[in-house]
């Protein structure tokens, strides 16, 4: 059942832009007094008069001057021209803002009224190039501090944070922790999902009762590797990510908002630099009763170092931008070349124009840690991506579930993976009434070019036939639309956020459901062996080959029942012939604890070793409907489990594809390794990851968008040992994938002419997981990027509980259950295999 999102209070949202307004910090500026005020305080650097701040002639000629007389009531007028926040080299120093002080730029210094002023003509700089002109290493590190106030009419530019500051203000032992804003290993501060008196209901709008699933604290990390403190590993707790304040952080760079609501409009904020959040960080704002709301506002040309080129959000914090573009803002090293969302961050971006940004992944916009941010009437337009999703990337986390409408991404970039949306895990991108490039599954979703008049020249109109014109879901236009933007009246802005609040949330998937149907009362007369032959045509209760269960499945529930009665494990002896799993595409061979299934039997065996699997082929298929198709067959042909050993078998036809089905069921196609659809934090016990016994297996012919023959997650410890892995293919892991503190071994496997769309033709290991290679062979495997036999990505280090003790892993390491994804190889061949770019045998 979908649910509706509830992120802001109608009623809330209204109480509070009433009170912006008594205040002087309403959205829309043709409600402020238009006529002189004695609470006006002027501020020109040209003036000549008493530098007392009454008048245009008499006015400061410091705004910090203004700034240190003003008390609520006042607001601040400020003359065309360039300011900065102190007159020596002290880089801590910012424009520190004051509550209910609102201060406006734009003006010639001749105005009697706020809406005589051009901000457009009249530019007004507010600037951290405080130092050597041009040299930013020696730039304020913030320029300006929010307060609860509204900031109308200026550029704010060059602020800056660089290593050569690591020791200078602020002070050098904040500046590790304020960079980061990941972290794992603490609690996370509890979710607010009470919607009475003003509060922010929960962010998500998945949960019954208004609860809120739990968060992430495990994302990864926003600081360069050599930023990176070692004793972390790559973390810092959510403690260590909200220490300090708004002036002892070196985030936020242009502006940063530390657990205050202002409203920034009509303004630019631009050329900023530094390692999070380089033009605008926000922290702490969840519990407030207003949320910072960005107007006709453009974040342009910012670097971040680490996370956030223009905007990163943490530690469950909101936004709200309309009407605002997005244009060339970078990050170096990480995710969100012009939003970074983590720990909870979620946005709500209207009629937004995202353009020339670049990052490795999330140009545009990156997601982790529990972010969904909620997108409508936007453009995503020539963003580009190193490593993947040049529109929307959703990284780590239990989930990251953004909401797409009404919206066009289009001609955005990305060599290397997909170009317009990542999803990673089971995070879960819903985009609706939408034109995507390439495609994506969603209602009304349309792959066909938006035309647009002059894209290249910033003219975003569509022409008089373009599909985008009639693609919404009311019947109208889709994306960006500049000419709203000087029309919007304050009615106008309660009816988007309104609407926002009220957009249908990504349904939650159903949790795989691995109960044993067969109760323990009904396996008494099992024994320790239980036979299973399709063929078989006595009385199907596996007390032999003659009347051996004709049903895998049930042969599998029912010595389950026994296990679970006598404690003791049960054997399985499967005889050669084909086994399918069900008649539905959700349905697949499931594995259970205590039970070890052994294929290759010809049905006169006395023990096991007698077998001949090679002979004996014995077939677990996922082809359950027209042989000459396979989009029609089983997700996964195997569902693991612990304690449990499959042995002798060909598993072949499972096709992940996902379609109609759950996000995990794009998963896995021959096994799918892990209890799927529990979205826990990666740090939360029991883990979902199976450890599953593969022994002499053939995998061929399987299909997922992620890991073709067999995909574990979170802490799994698979062993796979003379298997072989041919002809799987996949968008990623051709044949296999482990993540998240998986830890899985490989003993005599031949991995041959598998597959990859994107990255790791054979084998994928990612975010935390180590993949142990003994005696194995990687012959013609292909990807169509990165890693024609193996690739490995960290993201970061991944905190998993996990009983294994990486035994390949030496003393250097700090921590045994927080490791980098990494691959051990011994004795192994590597011949043949190809990249479409780099890495022919291995990509790390």
């Amino acid at each position: 059942m979908k649910k509706i999102i509830a992120i802001i209070m109608t009623v809330a949202m209204l109480l509070s832009i009433a009170g912006c307004q008594d205040e002087g910090t309403n959205l829309n500026e043709s409600e402020t007094e238009n006529t002189i005020s004695q609470n006006v305080i002027y501020v020109d650097l040209d003036a000549t008069g008493n530098n007392d701040g009454s008048s245009w002639s008499d006015a400061y000629n410091s705004l910090q001057d203004a700034l240190v007389t003003a008390e609520s009531g006042n607001e601040i007028w400020v003359a065309e021209g360039i300011y900065y926040p102190t007159e020596d080299n002290d880089t801590s120093v910012s424009f520190t803002l004051v509550d209910d002080v609102p201060i406006y730029g734009g003006f010639s210094g001749t105005e009697t009224s706020i809406d005589d002023r051009n901000w457009d003509e009249n530019v007004t700089v507010l600037s951290g190039d405080i130092g050597v002109k041009g040299d930013s290493s020696d730039n304020s590190v913030k320029v300006v501090v929010a307060a609860n106030a509204l900031i109308d009419g200026f550029t704010i530019s060059d602020g800056s944070f660089t290593d050569s500051m690591m020791s200078g203000p602020p002070s050098s032992e904040s500046s590790t922790a304020s960079m980061d804003g990941n972290g794992e290993g603490g609690e996370m501060p509890p979710m607010n999902g009470n919607s009475e008196g003003g509060e922010m209901p929960p962010m998500d709008g998945n949960s019954e009762g208004g609860s809120m699933p739990p968060m992430d604290v495990a994302s990864e990390d926003s600081m360069s590797e050599s930023d990176s403190d070692s004793s972390t590993a790559g973390h810092l707790t959510p403690d260590a990510v909200t220490e300090g304040d708004a002036s002892s952080s070196s985030n936020g760079n242009g502006i940063i908002i530390w657990e205050v609501a202002p409203t920034i409009k009509n303004c630019t904020i631009t050329n900023n630099e530094g390692g999070k959040g380089a033009g605008v960080y926000i922290m702490g704002t969840g519990d407030l009763e207003e949320i910072p709301t960005f107007i006709n506002t453009t974040i342009s040309n910012n670097i971040a170092g680490g996370r956030g080129g223009g905007v990163s959000i943490d530690m469950m914090s909101q936004a709200i931008f309309i009407d605002c573009i997005f244009d060339g803002n970078e990050c170096s090293t990480g995710k969100g070349g012009a939003i970074y969302n983590d720990f909870g961050g979620t946005p709500l971006i209207e009629n937004c124009l995202f353009i020339n940004n670049t990052a490795p992944s999330g140009a545009a916009i990156a997601n982790d840690g529990v972010s969904n941010p909620i997108i409508s009437n936007t453009t995503f337009y020539n963003n580009t991506a190193s490593e993947a999703g040049a529109a929307l990337y959703q990284g780590s986390g239990p989930y990251n579930d953004p909401i797409v409408v009404d919206s066009i991404i289009w001609s955005n970039y990305c060599e290397q993976d997909k170009i317009s949306v990542y999803d990673w895990n089971e995070c879960n991108t819903k985009i609706d009434y939408s034109i995507v490039e390439n495609g994506f599954e969603g209602v009304g979703v349309l792959d066909t070019d938006p035309m647009f008049v002059d894209a290249d020249n910033m003219n975003f109109e569509l022409e008089d036939d373009s599909p985008a014109k009639t693609a919404a879901s009311d019947g109208g236009e889709i994306g960006f639309n500049a000419n709203l933007i000087d029309n919007r009246t304050q009615d106008d802005y309660d009816e988007i956020i309104t609407y926002l609040s009220s957009i249908e949330a990504t349904e939650q998937p159903t949790q795989m459901d691995l109960t044993n149907p067969i109760d323990t009362g009904d396996a008494t007369n099992i024994g320790t062996v239980v036979y299973v032959d399709v063929d078989a045509v006595g009385n199907e209760d596996g007390s032999s080959f003659q009347n051996a269960f004709t049903s895998l499945q049930d042969a599998i529930d029912y010595a389950n029942a026994a296990y679970q009665l006598n404690n003791i494990s049960v054997d399985v002896w499967v005889a050669e012939g084909t086994y399918y799993t069900g008649e539905d595409r959700t349905d697949s061979i499931i594995l259970r604890s205590g039970v070890n299934v052994y294929g290759g039997f010809d049905g006169t065996e006395t023990s096991v070793d007698q077998r001949d699997y090679e002979s004996n082929e014995t077939i677990l298929s996922g082809e359950i409907g027209d042989t000459t198709l396979d989009t029609d067959n089983s997700y996964h042909v195997l569902i693991g489990a612990d304690e449990s050993i499959i042995d002798g078998f060909t598993v072949t036809g499972g096709y992940a594809d996902g379609i109609d089905g759950n996000v995990y069921d794009n998963k896995g196609g021959g096994l799918l390794n892990y209890l799927a659809g529990n979205r826990v934090r990666p740090d939360e016990e029991p883990t979902l990851g199976f450890d599953t016994v593969v022994n002499n297996c053939l995998f061929e012919n399987n299909y997922a968008e992620e890991g073709g023959a067999s995909y574990t997650y979170h802490g799994g410890n698979p062993v796979f040992d003379n298997c072989t892995f041919t002809l799987n293919t996949a968008q990623y892991g051709g044949a296999v994938l482990d993540r998240a503190g998986t830890n899985a071994i490989y003993t005599d496997c031949e991995f041959a002419d598998n597959y990859s769309i994107y990255k790791g033709g054979a084998l994928f290991t990612d975010y935390g997981a180590m993949s142990a290679l003994t005696d194995c062979t990687f012959s013609s495997n292909e990807s169509g990027t990165l890693g024609g036999a193996i690739y490995v990505i960290d993201r970061a280090s991944q905190a998993v509980p996990n009983e294994t003790d990486f035994y390949l892993i030496d003393e250097s390491w700090e921590s045994l259950t927080d490791i980098f994804s990494a691959v051990y190889a011994e004795n192994c061949s590597f011949v043949d295999n190809v990249a479409g770019t780099n890495g022919g045998a291995i990509y790390v």
